[in-house]
């Protein structure tokens, strides 16, 4: 069982081989976690130059 609160397509993508021995495709990943009843959304990058208050920058302009 695995006890991680995020996952990503990667990481599923091995669970599934190695627990299953199954080899599905990167791309058909969402499509079964979605089927599973999970909430799947895509990662978003935080840039390390990134101000710590960037998103209240954002709203003033």
């Amino acid at each position: 069982m695995i006890n991680e609160s995020f996952l990503s397509t990667r990481k599923i993508h091995e669970i599934i081989k190695k627990e299953f021995n199954i080899d599905y495709s990167m791309s058909r990943i969402p499509a079964i976690v979605k089927k599973l009843g999970y909430s799947y959304k895509k990662g978003y990058i935080i840039y390390s130059k990134m101000p710590e208050d960037a998103e209240i920058i954002l709203k003033k302009n």
